[in-house]
């Protein structure tokens, strides 16, 4: 049985997620991360657990300026985490495949006993190089999952890299 504070703070987790989601559903378009302006990673942003769905297509009414729109929903280790984003993942040049990982700051002090939460997480990318995008991976530890722009269908996930013995 959870004790009050814990149920507090379940609460308040939940609707720090809530409103994220919100906020970035409503945001302008993010950059696209596999630009010349890519920053590096957040260290402090684990992997999340699992992808259950993705969802990949592209926005906008004029085909010179349309937009990539990515939604996940997906599996933490355990309840808590905080600021989940998709980052970008090194990749091969040239292949049409922009890999993604599914991360979030872990909570300071886990209750790892209790069961894992789903989340969601989104972003509208701008700049991508529309011609170029074939393939939309998104990782997380347990699995990856993909989607062909140009068949729109989920196919199987293809990258590997040496990341991947480290996961």
């Amino acid at each position: 049985m959870k004790t009050p504070r814990v149920r507090i703070l379940t609460l308040i987790t939940g609707l720090v997620a809530a409103f994220s989601i919100v906020t970035s559903a409503s945001a302008a378009p993010l950059a696209w991360p596999f630009g010349e302006s890519r920053s590096p990673r957040d260290p402090a942003l684990a992997l999340l657990a699992k992808i259950d769905t993705l969802k990949v297509s592209l926005v906008g009414e004029d085909e010179n300026n349309l937009l990539v729109k990515i939604e996940i929903e997906a599996a933490t280790p355990y309840p808590g985490f905080t600021d989940l984003t998709l980052v970008g993942r090194p990749g091969k040049l040239n292949d049409r495949i922009f890999a993604f990982e599914a991360r979030g700051r872990p909570p300071q002090r886990p209750n790892t006993d209790e069961a894992p939460e789903t989340v969601s997480i989104g972003g509208t990318y701008e700049g991508a190089p529309i011609a170029s995008v074939n393939v939309v991976e998104v990782f997380a530890k347990e699995n990856c999952l993909a989607y062909s722009l140009a068949e729109k269908k989920e196919v199987p996930c293809t990258t590997r890299v040496l990341q991947d013995e480290e996961m």
